[in-house]
């Protein structure tokens, strides 16, 4: 379900949002919905990553 949001943002990193999205051919909102999934990705793979960290050394100091 998609949900409509209204928000600010700067106008120069609009304009170059746009001019990206411009480039690979796909509308404002897809741009902006794909940039954020990717983010979030990246997001839960670094946090993943932390966690994954903080159980190995709990586990090798015997916690």
């Amino acid at each position: 379900m998609k949900t409509t949001i209204g928000m600010r943002i700067d106008s120069e990193l609009l304009a170059a949002v746009r001019a990206c999205a411009l480039r690979e051919n796909r509308n404002l909102t897809n741009f902006i919905e794909s940039a954020l999934r990717d983010r979030l990705s990246r997001y839960r793979a670094e946090a993943m990553t932390v966690e994954t960290m903080a159980e190995i050394l709990s586990a090798s100091r015997g916690n």
